[in-house]
């Protein structure tokens, strides 16, 4: 008659870090999508030549390394330290940086 907290809590916790993961994993398909396609249509040799670009994807090969960390090594008892919201900030201030620059 009774119901198991503990249980029903659980379930909430999983669900929740399930849903959460496929967003982190979404995100990351958007920005590898965005900083990876002008390669496309600028060339190769173009492409690396730009500092922003170069920063730009070295930036995005620690965020893949912070996210397979963090899936390879789950840690349940404490709250590691995870450098990608850190990155993905410093994503967005990259991007839109021309759009802050007043005439």
């Amino acid at each position: 008659m009774f119901t198991d907290f503990h249980l029903v809590i659980g379930t909430f916790n999983s669900l929740a870090l399930v849903i959460l993961n496929f967003l982190e994993g979404v995100t990351l398909l958007i920005l590898m999508i965005h900083i990876l396609f002008p390669i496309s249509y600028e060339g190769f040799h173009l492409y690396r030549k730009s500092l922003l670009n170069r920063m730009k994807v070295i930036l995005l090969f620690i965020l893949v390394a912070d996210i397979v960390v963090y899936i390879l090594f789950p840690v349940n008892y404490y709250l590691p330290f995870r450098i990608a919201p850190y990155l993905r900030v410093v994503f967005f201030i990259l991007n839109n940086r021309n759009a802050w620059y007043l005439p």
